[in-house]
C-alpha cells in the first residue's frame, strides 16, 4: 500500500488529532515559549532571529505561533484543507501544496522546518532536493521525524509482516492507532536520502522525552497497566541514556546542512 497525496490529505482531514509532534499538533495549547523545542534548538544551535522560515508540513500552525515576532519571514505549506485553515487563523502565508513540488522560488529560505511530516511524503529523494533548490547557499534543513531502528522498529516490522497492520501503517502513537504512510525511517535512510540530494552535512540528537517509547513501545497500548508510573520513574534516567543512545530514541532531531 502506498498511498497518494490526495489519500494521505484526505485520511488527515478525516483524523486531524493524529496530527502531531514532540512539540505540537492539531488541538494543542499555542505557546510561544515551547521548552522543548526551544532545548531542541539549542542543542542543534539554531538561531532563527531574523531568518527566512519555510515549514513544510505546518500542521495545526503550532510553529508559526511560535516563530511570531523574531523571525524575518514565516511561510507555511500543507496539503491537508485542515492544516490550512486552522494554520491561516495564525498567519496569512500560509499555502495548501504538496512537499513533491514546492511552489517557492529557488534559494530563498534559511531554513527548511518539516516536523513529523518526512515519514508521510511517498517520495522523500524527490522531496528532499526540493528542499535543497528553496535554501540559500548555507540554508540548514531541521527535522523532527519518528525513528525506528530500536525496538520499536523491531514491532512494527513484525507487526507489518505477520499482518496484524498493513504495510506502512503501525506506529506507537495514539495506543498504536493505523497511521497512513507511516514508512519505516532510521538515521542511516535519512542521512543517505539528504547526502543524495547535495546536503554536504548533518547532526542528529535523539529526543529524550521518547526514548522510553523507542525502546518499550508497549508503554503506549491501551492495556499497558500504570504506563504513567513507569514514565515517572524512568525520567530519572532518560536523558543520560538519550546522550549516549540516540538512535534509539522515538524520535531524532535532525540539523541538515547545504
Amino acid at each position: 500500500m502506498n498511498p497518494d497525496r490526495k489519500n494521505i490529505a484526505k485520511y488527515y482531514d478525516n483524523h486531524p488529532t493524529m496530527i502531531s509532534s514532540p512539540f505540537g499538533g492539531v488541538g494543542g495549547l499555542l505557546s510561544s515559549e515551547n521548552v522543548y523545542l526551544r532545548e531542541v534548538l539549542m542543542a542543534l544551535k539554531i538561531d532563527l532571529q531574523d531568518k527566512k522560515v519555510l515549514e513544510v508540513g505546518c500542521g495545526g500552525g503550532w510553529l508559526a505561533y511560535f516563530c511570531k515576532g523574531f523571525v524575518k519571514t514565516y511561510v507555511g505549506l500543507d496539503i491537508t484543507n485542515t492544516c490550512v485553515k486552522l494554520s491561516k487563523k495564525i498567519s496569512p502565508n500560509i499555502i495548501q501544496a504538496d512537499a513533491q513540488i514546492l511552489p517557492i522560488k529557488s534559494n530563498l529560505f534559511d531554513y527548511v522546518f518539516c516536523i513529523d511530516s518526512f515519514e508521510h511524503i511517498p517520495h522523500q529523494d524527490i522531496a528532499s532536493k526540493e528542499f535543497y533548490r528553496v535554501l540559500k547557499n548555507e540554508g540548514k534543513v531541521f527535522m523532527s521525524i519518528p525513528n525506528y531502528s530500536n525496538v520499536a522498529g523491531i514491532v512494527k516490522k513484525i507487526a507489518e509482516l505477520i499482518g496484524s497492520y498493513e504495510k506502512d501503517t503501525w506506529a506507537p502513537f495514539d495506543c498504536w492507532a493505523p497511521q497512513v504512510l507511516e514508512q519505516f525511517m532510521t538515521p542511516n535512510r535519512v542521512k543517505t536520502t539528504f547526502d543524495r540530494s547535495g546536503f554536504q552535512k548533518s547532526t542528529m540528537i535523539g529526543g529524550y522525552r521518547d526514548f522510553l517509547d523507542g525502546i518499550f513501545p508497549w508503554i503506549n497500548h491501551k492495556l499497558m497497566p500504570s504506563p504513567h508510573m513507569l514514565r515517572r520513574i524512568f525520567a530519572y534516567i532518560e536523558k543520560p541514556l538519550n546522550r549516549s543512545f540516540p538512535w534509539l530514541s522515538l524520535h531524532n532531531f535532525w540539523l541538515i546542512e547545504k
